[in-house]
């Protein structure tokens, strides 16, 4: 645990993690597939929920190109940020690291503008520095080029930053862009199931 007291800078990944938009895109995606005669089950967005856009396209949307896609997603999303929840204990943590003087940063699959949807719909914005979105690098996560960018605008090296996140896709950016990765509500070099014990290793 002595690991986080170098730590400057802390990135987060977005949804399940600041917030739980699980609900956002589950029905926006529903509707527009309704919308063109398709229906989505919740076992079969469960098995996609996190991907990137390049995923999203090929499995739902091959009429269109990944930048349509993010298009659409941009226009389309901000209707559905109502139904977001501010992951439990998240706004002391953020309030906590600006204290303790730290960096923060989002670094997330989805585009900038939902990222700002979604930060302002949950009361987030004034305690996040950074927002990079997944039209702003080359590639999504599982890539790590999210998190490099984040500390690129940060100004922080590998060593002096962490993620945060909360799947697989997560894990791997972390680990090749060389930072510490701490698992919410699964496995990684530090793991937490609250907050609150990332709270107690900051201050």
């Amino acid at each position: 645990m002595d690991s986080l007291k170098n730590i400057e800078a802390f990135i987060f990944d977005l949804d399940g993690v600041l917030v739980d938009s699980y609900h956002c895109w589950q029905n926006m995606i529903r509707e527009i597939l309704e919308e063109r005669g398709r229906t989505l089950s919740l076992s079969e967005f469960d098995a996609c929920w996190g991907q990137g856009p390049e995923e999203d396209q090929q499995m739902f949307f091959p009429e269109f190109s990944v930048a349509e896609v993010l298009k659409f997603y941009e226009n389309r999303f901000p209707a559905y940020a109502r139904f977001a929840n501010l992951e439990p204990g998240m706004a002391d943590l953020l309030h906590a690291l600006s204290v303790a003087g730290k960096k923060t940063a989002v670094a997330s699959n989805s585009p900038t503008t939902i990222i700002r949807s979604l930060l302002e719909a949950a009361g987030l914005s004034s305690l996040i520095g950074i927002s990079v979105g997944v039209e702003q690098v080359k590639e999504a996560k599982p890539a790590p080029d999210l998190i490099l960018a984040a500390m690129e605008k940060l100004n922080v090296q590998s060593s002096r930053a962490c993620y945060v996140g909360d799947s697989i896709f997560d894990e791997k950016a972390a680990h090749m862009a060389g930072v510490l990765f701490i698992g919410y509500k699964r496995p990684g070099d530090i793991s937490i199931r609250h907050f609150a014990e990332l709270q107690k290793l900051i201050t």
